[in-house]
């Protein structure tokens, strides 16, 4: 039962967001927020990128990339991006709202999409794009022992950089926002 109530408020909290979208860029990326609900709770899937890769190697994030012209759109570009560095199947995720598009250092557009994983599910890891994945407790993230924010200065510009501390990894950048993101968007709910 705590299960289905979990997932309805979050749905109803996503489902009254008003999102902030950006102009399109000439790259396109989606990535998924990976929410599990269980027995004790919300929980956030992340990734942990292998550190050889030259883009974000050794950085944890969320599953997703570049939208691929066989893509209908950028939430079938999340699901796609899930399914090859993860696994999850498509029919095991449901959609249920978008967080604010951000502007990646790179220039891409990237939009956030909020997933609910079905249990019991399978996870194949691509060991080319995913060294490691955890799950991580949405309360967590409200503990001020492990996140803070940082003032950077990026194209003279004054920013807000959000981090987390999970055991030896740090979450930051764009993955780090998009957790603050989810996490006003659910505040009033008690995960």
């Amino acid at each position: 039962m705590l299960k289905e109530c979990l997932s309805e408020d979050i749905k109803e909290a996503l489902a009254g967001y008003k999102r902030r979208t950006l102009p399109a860029t000439s790259v396109k990326a989606a990535v998924l927020v990976p929410v599990i609900i269980g027995g004790c709770g919300a929980e956030i899937l992340f990734t942990k990128r292998p550190v050889m890769l030259n883009a974000h190697g050794g950085e944890v994030s969320f599953p997703g990339g570049v939208c691929e012209p066989e893509d209908a759109n950028l939430e079938e570009t999340a699901l796609r991006e899930t399914f090859e560095e993860v696994g999850i199947k498509r029919e095991q995720i449901s959609i249920i709202g978008a967080l604010d598009d951000q502007l990646s250092k790179a220039g891409f557009r990237v939009t956030p999409f909020v997933g609910l994983i079905s249990r019991p599910f399978n996870m194949t890891v691509s060991p080319d794009e995913v060294d490691r994945v955890y799950k991580v407790p949405v309360a967590y993230f409200t503990d001020t022992r492990t996140s803070w924010t940082e003032r950077w200065v990026r194209q003279g510009e004054v920013r807000t950089v959000y981090f987390h501390r999970y055991d030896d990894d740090i979450i930051w950048g764009l993955t780090a926002k998009f957790v603050d993101n989810f996490l006003r968007c659910i505040k009033a709910l008690d995960i």
